[in-house]
């Protein structure tokens, strides 16, 4: 699924940030009915289509209205971070050392 900003969605619907839940019905309905692909042969048309529903999801999804946008555009060392805090209160040499490529042992010598 596509991720969208409330922005992004918001300009996707072609409608104002102050649009109502009405507002935001009727937009996506009305792109819906043109950009469906089996109603529009453009080629563009399955990824736009794709993109009006994701707008459409963003900003219906309930109670979510103060939710940080940019809280799920986290890097892979972001994650990796925020894993490391969660599950071993920052200490984790092994852990860092195995991002990093290094060894940190465990492995067995089969000489």
């Amino acid at each position: 699924m596509v991720k969208l900003t409330r922005q992004q969605a918001f300009s996707e619907l072609g409608i104002a940030d102050t649009a109502s839940d009405t507002d935001i019905r009727a937009a996506y309905k009305k792109l819906a009915r043109v950009w469906h692909p089996d109603k529009n042969p453009a080629a563009n048309a399955t990824e736009r289509f794709q993109n009006i529903n994701a707008a459409y999801h963003r900003l219906t999804q309930g109670g979510l209205e103060d939710e940080d946008d940019d809280y799920d555009e986290m890097d892979e060392e972001d994650i990796f971070d925020f894993f490391e805090t969660f599950f071993f209160r920052g200490r984790a040499p092994a852990f860092k050392a195995a991002r990093r490529g290094g060894g940190g042992g465990g492995g067995r010598n089969t000489r």
